[in-house]
């Protein structure tokens, strides 16, 4: 299958991009079933549908199984996907944990990889698959156990205050949009879900960063310094001024 990249006009042949698939929970590797990758699914997603739009929504929790485990931080991410007149066209949920099975070793950039993988499965219901990738497909006979935290998660976030979970709010803004612009719809809870995209803090959220770099003033000199030099990510920049000012 090709498509034309929308960034170069180059051809783009997915069959040069298959891998075998590997299960994001055990890291077994199954030889058997080949995958597209996730950059080159979203790049054919961009080529097909340019004006189409990826919000994300990021709940950030520390749970605690039982008094003998350490707390488990994880990373709940819910991303929709809708086009140029907000009306929604897929979404979906994907849960990362900061320590996967069988590791002690904490995954810096598992905020980052909820999304993406909420992404991915987005842009598969929308209908960016390759044949290869619907070959033996298991049907699983019980939920799995994301599925099962996920529950978990949304159980939880539904009973604080007795209160009903809120719809996440569509953007009314881009990377390109004006600061201040983003200011004056962009509030304090959401800014603090912006994920870096690079750079020493890729894969954590500004309120992360905010509440490891603060002073004893609650301001933070790395915000700052984001908030004054970064300029290719506007939504990022204006998070940063917001969470410093909270």
């Amino acid at each position: 299958m090709q498509f034309t990249s929308i960034y170069t006009n180059q051809p783009i042949n997915t069959d040069d991009y298959l891998a075998c698939f590997v299960d994001e929970y055990t890291g077994e590797v199954k030889e058997d079933r080949r995958v597209l990758e996730k950059r080159v699914r979203k790049l054919w997603f961009r080529s097909t549908m340019p004006k189409a739009v990826i919000h994300s929504d990021v709940k950030l929790s520390c749970q605690q199984l039982n008094a003998e485990t350490p707390p488990e931080p994880s990373a709940l991410a819910y991303v929709q996907i809708l086009d140029e007149s907000g009306a929604v066209l897929a979404e979906n949920w994907s849960l990362r944990k900061a320590i996967t099975a069988g590791s002690e070793t904490p995954f810096e950039y598992y905020t980052e990889a909820a999304v993406n993988s909420a992404v991915d499965r987005c842009l598969i219901d929308l209908g960016f698959v390759v044949p290869e990738e619907l070959e033996k497909s298991p049907v699983p006979a019980q939920p799995s156990q994301q599925q099962q935290a996920i529950a978990d998660i949304e159980a939880l976030i539904d009973s604080e205050g007795g209160k009903e979970r809120p719809q996440p709010s569509v953007p009314s803004y881009d990377k390109t949009t004006p600061v201040d612009e983003i200011m004056k719809t962009m509030d304090a809870a959401t800014a603090r879900t912006i994920v870096f995209e690079n750079g020493k803090y890729k894969g954590q959220t500004v309120g992360a960063v905010y509440e490891s770099t603060k002073d004893n003033n609650g301001f933070s000199g790395k915000l700052k310094w984001f908030a004054d030099n970064y300029r290719t990510n506007n939504i990022l920049v204006a998070a940063c001024i917001i969470v410093n000012k909270s």
